[in-house]
């Protein structure tokens, strides 16, 4: 119960700090655009505010969000987000509010409060794990069954130092444990951990008796233990897929591009917004690059190199070019384009047609790719 009570007040604090970012971060824009907090940005504050409050719940901000990947904890929280304003915008319109608003303004808002929860995000992770390494003792555990997922598990453990491993619990007590000692059947755990002081029940999945562990859950969390599970890697790439069914059979598919659900939607629509507002921010900076570029040496401004895009097919990736006509020298300026990866800013324009992703791997050209495999 008292655990239960502490995630609650926990969720409560992660969703206050999300919604005070959002203020902050309007507050913030208000005053480089040197507009008062007038009644309409007042009715605007407050209903994004409480929106932020109420989706931003389920999101911890003491564990790294991972923007970007598909079904990952900064993906749906930015996503929620992202659908909170498309619902303060519709408001506003439907209201009249909307035409008080400059839309240098808004767009910059916009930009601006995901890039600040990010950090937010950023900054309570890293407090998080500072605070943890504070600790002046190490955390007991046991382990939920032995095998080579558990022997890693052992060394990484015992290397942080961090947790104290007192043993293993397994149905087979001859496993591989790499010196750990056995301390019963999976039925004795909850007896167990009763009589003694043990802080993290690490879960290795998948494991002897399937999800035998699962129906331990709600009588260990009574007895207030962290439960980890702990995936094997083969497992980790399966959850990447998705489940669908072929001839009737349920089956579980690795897709090449994973960017065709919701998630994906999301994640194009976010890039489409943040490219957008990158390129129009970066304007001036173009303008005072490109006779810079044509004037260091011959040739054009820009250089196109064929690279692969999300599904896999060649396309024409835009850079500023910095090599000489030759090839193989830098122009004069060309080695702190490179240096400062402002050559690869046009590759926005690739973004913008969705041959790339802003969050994921660079498209490398076509000779580096077929060198590397």
């Amino acid at each position: 119960m008292k655990r239960s009570l502490r995630r609650k007040m926990l969720a409560q604090i992660n969703a206050l700090a999300c919604a005070l970012t959002t203020a902050l971060s309007l507050t913030l824009v208000l005053a480089v655009f040197g507009n008062p907090m007038g009644l309409a940005y007042q009715v605007m504050l407050g209903l994004s505010v409480l929106g932020t409050y109420l989706v931003s719940r389920r999101y911890w901000l003491n564990v790294p969000w991972f923007v970007g990947r598909p079904g990952a904890i900064g993906t749906r929280a930015i996503a929620s987000w992202v659908r909170v304003q498309a619902a303060l915008l519709l408001f506003l319109y439907l209201s009249g509010l909307l035409q008080a608003f400059p839309p240098a303004l808004l767009l910059s808002w916009w930009l601006l409060t995901p890039a600040a929860l990010l950090l937010l995000n950023a900054a309570v992770t890293a407090a998080s794990v500072r605070i943890a390494e504070l600790q002046p003792r190490a955390r007991t555990a046991v382990m939920v069954f032995a095998g080579a997922v558990s022997a890693d598990l052992t060394r990484k453990l015992r290397d942080a130092g961090r947790h104290e491993l007192v043993g293993f619990f397994d149905d087979q007590p001859n496993a591989r444990t790499d010196g750990v000692s056995y301390l019963g059947k999976l039925e004795d755990l909850p007896g167990y951990l009763r009589d003694h002081r043990i802080d993290a029940v690490f879960v290795i999945l998948p494991g002897e008796g399937g999800l035998r562990p699962l129906d331990f859950i709600d009588l260990l969390d009574e007895i207030g233990v962290s439960i980890y599970f702990v995936l094997d890697p083969l497992l980790l790439n399966l959850l990447s897929g998705r489940l669908r069914e072929v001839s009737g059979a349920q089956i579980l598919e690795l897709p090449k591009s994973r960017f065709y659900t919701v998630d994906g939607v999301v994640k194009r629509t976010l890039d489409v917004v943040l490219a957008s507002g990158l390129l129009f921010l970066l304007l001036p900076l173009f303008v005072l690059l490109a006779p810079l570029v044509r004037i260091s040496s011959r040739g054009s401004v820009f250089v196109t190199q064929t690279g692969f895009d999300l599904s896999g097919r060649a396309v024409s990736a835009l850079r500023f070019r910095v090599l000489q006509p030759d090839g193989v020298h830098f122009t004069a300026i060309g080695r702190w384009l490179r240096r400062t990866s402002i050559e690869d800013l046009p590759l926005l324009m690739n973004v913008l047609r969705g041959e790339m992703s802003l969050v994921g791997p660079r498209m490398e050209p076509v000779a580096h790719n077929a060198h590397y495999q």
